[in-house]
């Protein structure tokens, strides 16, 4: 079977939707979906796989005999979902709890200039970190100190230590997960993450002023939620996600950016020494 397309786009998303206060552990799930073509049956297929982020979930498979009879079914769980319709994907909107849509046609979705990008940074990342033999390359005309410096970045070892240690990131998706864009996006949500867990502290010491203090507590709830839709977070398959509502919670969140920006420009340089290798 292969994804049928429509007008404009592939019948193929993925939509995340995270709530951290939801239940005692939190919700993080998504939902991918997929409007498959079997030739040799001549029958269309929605198939849709639902879940927990980081586990396989289940699936369900839908076949219909016209391709109408399927985009009707597809838009239809597609709008549920998401409270936005497919024919308007273009202007979609992220609506209260309702599935944010993270990828389309495999590439995920970056907006920009008030239109959706599509991403199409899918690497294995694998076969990126296999090491680099160094003696097999020419030799460098470049300082000895900056040959230094350009070895420790791209150290894969340590790029692979840094990856563990981001456990909360998708691996599957990583290379999206560390686009500038959404690197961006997450460093300002912690900046007002900090700006409302400031909030929060000086409500609690006033114990007359509790509305502001739950204000402020929502809000970081609100925060949290679209901090770890960007990211992904794989980790609390079986735990509890936390919300990004104290200082500790703030500086690991940090952490993982950092070491997000760091394998962005050690990606980069790879990418550019292995294309180089090859010409």
């Amino acid at each position: 079977a292969e994804v049928a397309k429509g007008p404009k786009y592939y019948y193929d998303a993925l939509m995340v939707k995270i709530d951290v206060k939801r239940f005692f552990a939190g919700f993080a799930n998504f939902y991918k979906m997929q409007l498959l073509h079997n030739k040799k049956q001549n029958v269309f297929v929605v198939w849709t796989r639902w879940g927990k982020i980081g586990d396989e979930g289940e699936y369900q498979k839908s076949p219909f005999k016209t391709l109408e009879e399927a985009e009707k079914e597809y838009k239809k769980a597609f709008k549920q979902k998401t409270g936005n319709d497919w024919d308007k994907i273009d202007s979609f909107e992220r609506k209260p709890n309702k599935y944010q849509l993270k990828e389309l046609e495999g590439k995920a979705i970056v907006k920009k200039d008030d239109k959706l990008k599509f991403s199409t940074r899918n690497i294995n990342m694998g076969k990126l970190l296999t090491p680099i033999k160094l003696s097999k390359s020419p030799k460098s005309a470049l300082p000895e100190v900056v040959q230094a410096l350009l070895s420790s970045v791209i150290d894969t070892k340590l790029l692979d230590a840094k990856l563990k240690r981001v456990t909360k990131i998708n691996r599957e998706i990583i290379l999206t997960a560390i686009d500038s864009k959404y690197i961006n996006d997450a460093q300002e949500i912690l900046l007002k993450l900090e700006e409302v867990i400031a909030k929060m502290s000086e409500a609690e010491k006033d114990n007359k002023d509790l509305e502001t203090y739950k204000s402020a507590v929502n809000k970081a709830y609100d925060l949290s939620n679209s901090f770890y839709e960007i990211l992904s977070p794989t980790g609390f398959a079986y735990s509890k996600i936390p919300p990004i509502i104290d200082q500790n919670e703030l500086e690991q969140s940090r952490k993982v950016l950092q070491d997000l920006i760091d394998l962005e420009v050690a990606f980069k340089i790879i990418l550019g020494a292995k294309l180089q290798s090859k010409q």
